[in-house]
């Protein structure tokens, strides 16, 4: 039986194809931030419902009502007035550099 040479054995050959790279991972802090934004507004007006019943003799059950419907609002956003979206360039990332002289075919 005869032994294996280097190549047959996958020594010393070069790898002559394209590596892919992985995927850049996720940012989950936007996301992070929009839920920490809805519990701190949820308990804000939660603390202000029953200061007001304190007070003025409102139901206190009106705090936690008007918080969680304020909370749940400024987390979700369903209008995007809160929390804008990135411009399309910055999602795609930078454009290239042009080069002088060079014409582009749309």
């Amino acid at each position: 039986m005869r032994e294996r040479t280097g190549a047959e054995k996958g020594l010393g050959v070069r790898y002559e194809g394209v590596i892919g790279r992985p995927p850049p991972e996720r940012d989950g802090w936007p996301m992070k931030k929009r839920i920490l934004a809805g519990a701190l507004w949820f308990y804000a007006l939660w603390y202000l419902g029953v200061t007001l019943a304190f007070h003025f003799g409102t139901p206190q059950i009106l705090g936690p009502i008007v918080g969680l419907a304020l909370g749940m609002l400024v987390a979700v956003d369903p209008g995007n007035r809160f929390w804008r979206r990135p411009s399309r360039a910055i999602q795609n990332g930078p454009r290239p550099a042009r080069i002088e002289g060079a014409s582009v075919a749309r």
